[in-house]
């Protein structure tokens, strides 16, 4: 076995050694498990678990109690130091409370009463190991048969309401057979409270709703009735007397730019006294010296109007359309009531402002595969270049790498200098669409830029890109991002001979030719792992790109004489072709400290046309950090293909799939495991010469020829960024020869990799 391997294992059994109940007082016992049984319960037996009021200690594979061992490697003595750190960093035993396990099954069986099942029977039994001092708590849930809703019916006394309650309630939540849900019944409470604050009733709240169930009518059925009951004032007799609710309509809105609450609060009069006002589009607009944004940035990107109802979705929308400009800070939104003559609303907007501009230095060293480097970066940002919002970015990147040469091994530099610039304007800009993207998404578009120079003694080369990105994205965790023009100039205005003759008959000719690709693309995604942090959470993204067809259909219209070497764009051979991704991320929390994250990919590009291979800066590659991690990047592939002599220093491929699996664990302060298994490959569509044998996609073999690879990793999350190790072991190399693809006795030499990276692969 080899030393990395005895390490680990010798680890995790000096924690297991370790006295699990070393602190557990006497007479006490370890909560060593709880277990929950059930009988034909139709729901996910994880769901109850959140109702337990005591669980055991938490485990690593469902194994190891890590974090207790940690707690009971510390010693008693609380003035050394290491002996507090342990404690800080591990976690208590769990002793089993009595009381605790009463209160659990409590919670359980008013769960299952919530959802219906009003004769359900929950029993508790304790199984106490005296001589190890544990205790083991087992929960045997004997639901019966749930009750469900024979009628649904409504009692709103306010006709106005009524009818607005009437006219949606094809979006009830509740219907009749339906089990009887407490949780179904407080969702529809908050949807009618919700219907009714985006039509003008501002003060209304889901505590004027609640209902009456009778279940005396039928056996196992509930007759449930919903009551919108109306408000309570006091009289000038000092008499509770009931009233109607109000529907408000807003009067004035009021933009404070540049707000300072610190001395709002202190010296209201004279700081308000200070402000400007200038009115726009009906808003009236308060500043000091002079207004920052222009007006029309703040009134596109406002949603509430003067004489319409009070809508909380318009307040909510308008809150995410102007946090989202980068030179606002903070904005806060309130509402003063106006009962004089009809109920109306005044409007604040208050508008806090971010420094404008930015600068950035950083230096940062690189070392792939043995070559060492060096990069200085310089950048600069302005948050509000036009006063509309607009953020400008820009970066000067200087590098040097030294490298070796491709026959004689002699070391050389390589240099390369770069400049990239963006403009992130803060609306949807195309015609005819702006306004109907602003009123319904939160959009912007990003004009980009860059141009890039590598110079190396063997050849020259320049890469300049342009862009335009339209992003937008709605309430429902969906985002969408189209991309047109997306321009790319790839020029090598210098190469040796001897390079020439050195790629001329491998597959590396593709890397250096010149071209350029006028194209456009499509992406769509679906990502909830951000408001579901602590929950199972999912993403997944579809995108579409295509280049070169206008030029083509105009080569074809214009009935241009075809060239030898293909058609041409400002004298230069523009590529065409078409490309589909499919990815999707599953991360299956398990508890707090556990979870599992399921990863697919899938890639496919084809060329045609104007042209016989993908451009290479387009074509997939397998490996790496994010890839199959048992590979270097681009040393995966294609296929079966081995190549001889390293001549192929970059595998790439037309197609590309990828399944990974990964089990992540905390484990001390921003320290977190993860045991993976990566499978995948790349393929190419065609057979583009004889050197590469074994590479193309045929779908009677291609799962033969699927690597994989697994292994064990670290990561530190500081919150802003995770740095990320892992060591990837090969398990099954599609390019050794049949029947010797199991790797059996990996080396850590040809058959491990150490990747290093910036955040979580997937």
């Amino acid at each position: 076995m080899r030393p990395q391997y005895i390490l680990i294992l010798l680890f995790i059994l000096l924690l297991g050694a370790c006295k699990p109940t070393k602190y557990v007082p006497e007479n006490e016992y370890l909560l060593s498990d709880v277990k929950i049984n059930f009988e034909e319960l139709e729901m996910n037996p994880s769901d109850l678990k959140p109702y337990l009021k005591q669980k055991p200690n938490l485990k690593i594979l469902g194994l190891f109690k890590f974090h207790l061992g940690l707690y009971n490697m510390s010693g008693s003595n609380m003035d050394r130091w290491w002996n507090r750190w342990f404690r800080r960093i591990g976690e208590e035993p769990v002793v089993y409370d009595e009381f605790l396990v009463e209160r659990s099954a409590q919670e359980l069986q008013k769960y299952l009463n919530n959802k219906g099942y009003l004769y359900a029977d929950v029993e508790d039994t304790t199984i106490f190991l005296e001589r190890k001092h544990k205790a083991k708590v087992i929960y045997d849930v004997t639901p019966n048969k749930p009750f469900t809703i024979l009628d649904h019916k409504e009692r709103i006394d306010d006709p106005n309401i009524k009818s607005l309650v009437d006219a949606d309630s094809a979006n009830t939540l509740i219907k009749d057979g339906d089990n009887f849900d407490v949780d179904i019944l407080n969702q529809e409470r908050d949807r009618i409270t919700n219907l009714l604050r985006q039509k003008g009733y501002y003060n209304f709240s889901r505590d004027y709703i609640y209902y009456m169930a009778d279940s005396s009518i039928q056996p196992l059925s509930i007759v449930d009735t919903l009551i919108l009951r109306n408000p309570t004032i006091v009289n000038a007799l000092n008499q509770k007397v009931e009233s109607t609710h109000l529907q408000y309509t807003i009067r004035d809105i009021y933009f404070i730019t540049d707000f300072d609450p610190q001395k709002a609060l202190k010296e209201p009069s004279t700081y308000y006294e200070a402000f400007d006002t200038t009115e726009y589009n009906g808003l009236k607009i308060l500043y000091q010296d002079k207004l920052k944004i222009k007006p029309l940035i703040l009134s596109v990107n406002n949603l509430i109007r003067r004489g319409e109802l009070f809508n909380y979705r318009n307040v909510e929308r308008t809150h995410a359309l102007l946090a989202a400009i980068p030179i606002i800070r903070y904005v806060n939104i309130r509402f003063n009531e106006n009962k004089t003559i009809e109920p109306t609303l005044d409007c604040f907007i208050q508008i806090t402002y971010a420094k404008s501009q930015g600068y950035s230095f950083d230096i940062e060293g690189t070392n792939q595969s043995g070559n060492i480097g060096a990069a200085i970066n310089l950048g600069y940002n302005h948050k509000n270049l036009f006063k509309g919002g607009e953020m400008f970015n820009t970066k000067l990147s200087v590098a040097r790498e030294t490298q070796t040469g491709l026959k004689d091994k002699t070391a050389f530099n390589s240099d390369e200098l770069g400049f990239e610039t963006s403009l992130l304007y803060p609306r949807f800009l195309f015609p005819f669409l702006s306004n109907y993207f602003v009123d319904n998404i939160k959009s912007n578009t990003n004009f980009k830029a860059s141009i890039n120079f590598q110079r190396r003694p063997d050849y020259e080369r320049y890469i300049a890109s342009l862009g335009t990105q339209y992003n937008l994205k709605n309430k429902s965790n969906w985002s969408h991002q189209f991309i047109f023009p997306d321009l790319n100039y790839v020029s090598i205005p210098f190469m040796t001979d001897t390079f020439k003759q050195y790629i001329n008959p491998t597959f590396l000719k593709y890397s250096y030719e010149n071209h350029v690709i006028l194209g456009a693309g499509y992406n769509v995604a679906f990502n909830d792992q951000e408001i579901r942090k602590y929950r199972d959470s999912k993403y997944f993204r579809i995108g579409f790109e295509s280049s070169g067809n206008f030029m083509y259909l105009y080569n074809q219209i214009a009935g241009t004489t075809r060239p030898e070497n293909g058609y041409n764009f400002l004298g230069i051979k523009y590529s065409q072709y078409v490309k589909f991704d499919l990815e999707g991320t599953y991360n299956r929390r398990i508890d707090d400290k556990n979870a599992i994250v399921y990863h697919a990919a899938f890639g496919l590009g084809l060329p045609y046309g104007n042209s016989d291979v993908l451009p290479f800066e387009k074509r997939y590659f397998g490996g790496g950090a994010n890839g199959v991690r048992g590979w270097q990047v681009r040393q995966l592939g294609p296929g079966i293909f081995k190549e001889a002599n390293s001549i192929y220093m970059n595998k790439t491929g037309d197609v590309k799939l990828q399944f990974n699996l990964e089990y992540r664990f905390k484990l001390i302060w921003v320290v977190e495991g993860a045991l993976f298994s990566d499978v995948g490959n790349i393929w190419t569509i065609r057979d583009y010469n004889e050197d590469q044998p074994g590479g193309v996609f045929r779908f009677n073999s291609f799962y033969n020829q699927l690597a994989m690879a697994y292994g064990i990793g670290a990561r530190l999350d500081f919150s802003f960024f995770v740095f990320r190790v892992d060591l990837g072991i090969r398990g099954y190399d599609p390019a050794r020869p049949a029947g010797n693809r199991w790797v059996s006795s990996p080396s850590f030499t040809n058959d491990m990799v150490l990747n290093l990276a910036i955040g979580y692969p997937f």
